[in-house]
């Protein structure tokens, strides 16, 4: 065992002090300090048949007197009066017997002084002792707290509480002057009274505590055990991750979400130490704060305190009380002056060296104790064990477990000391607590869990976790599952969905020559994604290379074949996106061209059809015998005879074309009929597909115009009623600069 020597300050009033020890008789003392004994001094235990009338008076110029009985312990039919006065004439206070005393404080009030009858009969004996003091006793205050909230408080991480400490109430005529709150976080506030704010940052379980002092330096002794419980975040696992989707397809979503439980072994603060000094003025106390238990559990029973233990050495055994204290005053006497010169441990008996630690021995009290008391088993130096306590041990049935536990010794003779190395007590293990925890409910309706979305679809089932849509928009939809506990807590975790109108596109229809091979040149467009899961299907198969692949290649076409190509997401086949390609088998020729007109001033394209099937193209122009190039497009600013020679496949072929010269004119009509039938729908001038830049103006009889183009390529169609049957006026004007006007009726 670690033999550490603490001395406790006391919180115990202290006045002028006579060191002195007085056996009751009959007469009066004044003063303050030391002991009141009765007749056996601490030696043996008071006579039979003895009757004395003491009056004790404080000494000027305090005006209170205290009486503390560290020890009451009367055998039957004898009893101890006292009046609140110097004679018997004044206030009777009681008249108490049996251990009525014990621990009890009896102070004056009229004019400091207490007048003592005694008596004891012929027949049981036994003994007191009381501590002998000036001014008000201590009177520890009771702290109360009032929150708004029932036990346990269920609070979220980074909420703000507010404990209110108005209800601890104080002794008469006393009142704060120190307070802790303690918020099992290891912060504490020394400063907010009587209310005070507090949050946790992290979850888990926190007990509450106030302690207080009075301005007569008394503690507090009770606690208030609030015990905090905060949050802890749920986990959402199983709950469906981002989604990538196409439009058609159904959408699935499920919020699963489970509350996560938060679990700690309780503890208790247990052990102290004490010097027990050769001073009659006063009794020396240790205290302990057991926090470690539920709020309100009690002692229901004597096997529940399985023992109290001190290490302890002192000089001499007769002289001392030793007083085991519960948070709410019960107390457990369990030696009172007994055993005369028995040595404690191995003390050092020795007056001249006061501070001088021995050797101290384990001292236990237990209620199945085989041992007598420590009196009933003095002589010599008393062996460590386990004994006997002078009080029943079911003085303490009712004892609170939390608060503060106290040792107390009274050294009630001179010229001897001692010390407490460490002291503890020990509770049956059935009374601690299981390992604290909580775990926070999560409801199964719709107020508790849900889904949200940014401006999407939205349909949930019956529990509001399950979700299942369909998209008529892509885009991409935040949704979010909410949790909300019995905390009032709400925790969310969000899901992507990407949905998209999956495109497949293929290079246009072709031609191929026999024996080639040629790849089909086709793509897949998802939302601008590469998916790593995509079916792609080419139909008819016959032909190509491949089936599964997204550009095939394409051989020993027959016949005209028009190929389909497929594509979509694995398992979403309501996503498929299809286009065609239809493939020309071709033997010759693998170039050809048409006859066309050339106006003088325009130029003339001339090209060569299946251009991508040419490997060489020469152009030359006869008469004058002109070479023109060797580029599959040809355009001529002259008319003519063209040659084509083209070269592919393995074949070469050659054609001729005569571009020969038309008017330039123009021909402008005066009447059109945009009926809707075949013939005469638009205003069409012969001429003006030679014309660049041709500018026509339509005026009604008013002036306005009614149409324009200043590229007009005669397609001008009034469709439906945006312009009505009538005459108009126009003008049109030639890139020359040439210019005519007249007129033009509209004849449905």
């Amino acid at each position: 065992m670690n033999k550490l020597l603490l001395l406790i300050s006391l919180l115990c009033a202290s006045f002028c002090s006579l060191g002195q020890e007085i056996a009751i008789a009959n007469g009066s003392v004044q003063g303050c300090g030391g002991f009141l004994l009765d007749t056996g001094v601490a030696f043996s235990d008071y006579q039979n048949n003895e009757n004395f009338t003491m009056t004790l008076c404080a000494e000027a110029p305090e005006t209170i007197l205290n009486l503390y009985w560290n020890s009451f312990n009367l055998g039957t039919g004898d009893s101890m009066t006292i009046y609140d006065g110097d004679d018997t004439s004044a206030p009777e206070i009681g008249v108490f017997i049996g251990t009525d005393l014990q621990t009890t404080d009896v102070t004056s009030s009229i004019n400091g002084c207490l007048t003592l009858v005694w008596n004891s009969d012929a027949a049981d004996t036994g003994n007191f002792s009381a501590e002998i003091a000036c001014g008000t006793p201590c009177i520890r205050p009771v702290v109360g707290v009032n929150i708004d909230s029932e036990l346990p408080w269920r609070i979220c991480v980074d909420e703000e509480i507010t404990l209110d400490g108005s209800p601890t109430v104080f002794a008469d005529g006393t009142s704060i002057a120190t307070h802790t709150w303690d918020f099992g976080d290891n912060t504490t506030d020394i400063e907010s009274w009587p209310s005070v704010t507090h949050s946790y940052s992290v979850a888990g379980a926190y007990v509450i505590q106030l302690f207080v002092v009075d301005d007569n330096n008394c503690n507090s002794g009770n606690t208030i055990d609030v015990l905090v419980e905060v949050s802890t975040t749920p986990s959402f696992a199983g709950t469906s991750g981002d989604v990538l989707s196409c439009l058609g397809s159904e959408v699935s979503l499920e919020g699963m979400v489970t509350p996560v439980e938060w679990s700690t072994a309780p503890s208790a603060n247990f052990g102290g130490a004490l010097f027990i000094p050769d001073d009659q003025s006063q009794c020396f106390t240790s205290e302990i704060l057991v926090t470690g238990f539920l709020a309100g559990q009690e002692i229901i029973q004597e096997s529940d305190l399985i023992n109290f233990f001190i290490n302890f050495e002192h000089s001499y055994m007769g002289d001392l009380t030793l007083t085991f204290l519960c948070p709410n005053g019960q107390s457990l006497l369990v030696h009172a002056n007994q055993g005369a010169g028995t040595f404690l441990g191995e003390p050092v008996d020795d007056d001249g060296s006061p501070d001088l630690e021995g050797v101290g021995y384990d001292y236990y009290w237990a209620p199945d104790a085989t041992l007598g008391t420590w009196g009933e088993e003095s002589g010599g130096t008393l062996a460590s064990g386990t004994y006997s306590s002078e009080s029943p041990w079911s003085n303490l049935i009712g004892c609170p477990l939390n608060g503060i536990w106290a040792v107390e010794i009274c050294d009630n003779l001179g010229s001897d000391n001692g010390f407490i190395f460490d002291w503890s007590l020990a509770f049956d293990p059935s009374l601690y607590p299981e390992n604290l925890s909580f775990t926070p409910s999560i409801g199964a309706d719709c107020d508790s869990t849900f889904w949200t979305v940014n401006d999407g679809p939205i349909a949930t089932l019956e529990d509001c976790n399950d979700m299942v849509t369909e998209f008529t928009e892509a885009g991409e939809y935040l949704y979010t599952f909410h949790a909300m506990d019995n905390h009032g807590c709400e925790y969310t975790t969000d899901v992507n969905v990407e949905v998209s109108e999956l495109a497949v596109s293929a290079d246009g229809d072709f031609t191929i020559c026999p024996g080639q091979s040629v790849s089909m040149n086709s793509s897949v467009g998802f939302n601008n994604s590469v998916l790593p899961n995509i079916v792609y299907e080419w139909t008819p198969g016959v032909f190509l290379t491949a089936d599964d692949n997204v550009n095939p290649d394409v051989s020993d076409v027959t016949g005209v074949t028009t190929y389909t190509f497929m594509a979509y997401p694995a398992g979403f086949p309501e996503c498929a996106s299809s286009t065609e390609i239809t493939v020309i088998p071709i033997d010759s020729p693998v170039a050809d061209i048409a006859a066309t007109e050339w106006c003088p001033g325009d130029q003339s394209i001339l090209s060569a059809v299946n251009t991508n099937l040419l490997d060489s193209v020469n152009w030359t122009l006869l008469d004058p015998l002109e070479g023109l190039g060797n580029e599959p497009i040809l355009i001529a600013t002259e008319g003519g005879t063209f040659v084509l020679t083209a070269f592919g496949c393995g074949i070469q072929v050659t054609d001729t074309l005569v571009v020969q010269e038309v008017p330039c004119d123009v021909f402008i009509p005066n009447i059109f009929t945009p009926n809707g039938d075949e013939f005469n729908n638009t205003f069409q001038i012969e001429g003006i597909e030679f014309q660049n830049n041709a500018h026509l103006v339509v005026y009604n009889r008013w002036g306005g115009i009614v149409f324009e183009d200043t590229k007009y390529d005669g397609l001008w169609d009034p469709k439906g009623g945006e312009v009505s049957d009538g005459t108009y006026f126009y003008v049109l004007t030639l890139e020359s600069g040439e210019a005519f006007d007249g007129t033009i009726t509209i004849l449905r």
